[in-house]
């Protein structure tokens, strides 16, 4: 069930499998269109940012005697997201998150299959844990090339998580990133995402999800755009199908 190869804006062709790692070996050329990708970003710090505080729309599932940031570490499914620098041809997202608590910073790649390409793509992002011990999941973050960001880091609030009610352990994440304006855009730009353990849940269950944690924060998060990869899609980009956290329905429908 990997992958096929993947198109990193480093210049990596990345052989993945979204439960097993993935394997690098480096890949002589990349078109600009990718590149324009990564940075879209970065890009969108030029203007003035309208984000609401993370005091707004934290819950206190993320408090800190409740939620270490090292839970953030491993794979997760893209079940839900509004990530408006996220190409509409792109589907089945994983990340594969790296937290280094001892250098304070955090990284992942967003692997994504994108339909009419050879590769799926892979936008590598780096971000800079919360100083605040107290406020675990006020994170800041940006699109990385070679390791390095250029820009300003971005609000990435983890506002709240969900956990296994057997296992106890995070099934999973919400989070809401600030970013800001487009070049020759007035209007801010926000990414919710909901990022699951598993890639098993349906449509329905999603959207219950997803608007039960919106009015959990007063309703006062942009879902603008909102895109749900399911079960079915997931299997459809090829990939084995799993279901580990629990039902809050009896509907399965995809």
């Amino acid at each position: 069930n990997d992958w096929k190869g993947t198109v990193s804006v480093f210049f990596v062709d990345t052989v993945s499998s979204p439960v097993g790692g993935y394997q690098e070996r480096y890949f002589p050329m990349i078109t600009s269109a990718f590149v324009l990708l990564v940075l879209a970003r970065g890009l969108t710090a030029a203007r003035h940012l309208s984000c609401p505080s993370y005091e707004d729309i934290r819950l206190p599932s993320v408090d800190q005697d409740n939620f270490n940031i090292t839970e953030f570490t491993g794979t997760w499914y893209l079940t839900a997201t509004s990530e408006p620098t996220l190409p509409k041809f792109c589907r089945c997202g994983v990340n594969e998150v790296s937290v280094d608590v001892s250098q304070g910073r955090y990284s992942y790649h967003n692997i994504d299959y994108c339909d009419h390409l050879e590769r799926n793509i892979s936008i590598p992002i780096l971000g800079k844990l919360s100083s605040d011990s107290a406020s675990p999941g006020n994170l800041r973050e940006n699109a990385a090339l070679f390791n390095h960001t250029f820009l300003k880091m971005l609000p990435n609030y983890i506002f709240h998580i969900e956990r296994n009610p057997i296992t106890k352990a995070v099934d999973i994440i919400y989070t809401y990133a600030c970013l800001g304006n487009l070049p020759l855009s007035k209007k801010s730009l926000f990414s919710f995402n909901m990022l699951t353990r598993d890639n098993g849940f349906s449509t329905a269950e999603t959207l219950s999800r997803v608007q039960s944690v919106n009015a959990s924060t007063e309703a006062i998060l942009d879902l603008s755009g909102l895109r749900i990869n399911n079960s079915t899609m997931y299997a459809m980009c090829g990939m084995r199908v799993t279901k580990l956290h629990a039902s809050v329905e009896s509907d399965s429908t995809a």
